[in-house]
């Protein structure tokens, strides 16, 4: 009887760490494909696996990319409007960072406006782009009646980040359009 008793045991304690060993290996894989990569760039459009997304320009636009000390910039231009999409493989703050962004910014209102320039800087929020949440940070400013909208949108994944900046001179429907032209990937 003591005998069964411990083959049972034996069956169970097999079991789990076969079981140990699977979420292991899938912990693994997971992990390993999900492994920093800055993108591609290529006719008019951007394409990240790592970071779930991908943005192809709209018709006229012009683009570029930068590389610089482990971080990536590419950009998409047309007049005024303007997509920028940052990643960086350095362990990111995404909420500390716009946090500290939004400080600067309204520490610039209050001098702009002293110049003349209205300013306004929103309160940190969040917003889904291509089936993600990204927090963000929206700033307006203006004077002698053109007003430049900007928005800068973050997200961390797997301890790096992913930075949107878009740009527009037209209205917040600028920005929206813009943005509504990132899909996931």
């Amino acid at each position: 009887m003591e005998r069964k008793k411990n083959r049972g045991s034996a069956i169970v304690g097999v079991i789990f760490v076969l079981a140990l060993v699977g979420i292991g290996v899938g912990v693994f894989f997971f992990i390993r494909a999900r492994k920093y990569d800055p993108g591609t760039f290529e006719n008019n459009s951007y394409k990240n696996k790592w970071a779930a997304v991908q943005f192809t320009a709209p018709e006229g636009y012009t683009s570029g990319t930068q590389v610089q000390d482990g971080e990536t910039l590419y950009y998409f231009t047309k007049g005024s409007n303007i997509v920028m999409i940052m990643t960086t493989d350095q362990d990111t703050d995404v909420d500390r960072g716009l946090e500290e962004l939004k400080a600067t910014l309204m520490g610039v209102s209050s001098t702009t406006q002293k110049l003349g320039v209205k300013m306004d800087v929103k309160d940190t929020s969040s917003k889904m782009i291509a089936g993600k949440s990204y927090k963000y940070v929206q700033i307006s400013f203006g004077t002698g009646g053109i007003t430049q909208y900007i928005d800068f949108y973050g997200r961390k994944v797997h301890g790096n980040g992913i930075c949107i900046i878009a740009v527009s001179s037209n209205s917040l429907s600028g920005i929206d359009e813009l943005i509504s032209k990132f899909k996931k990937y």
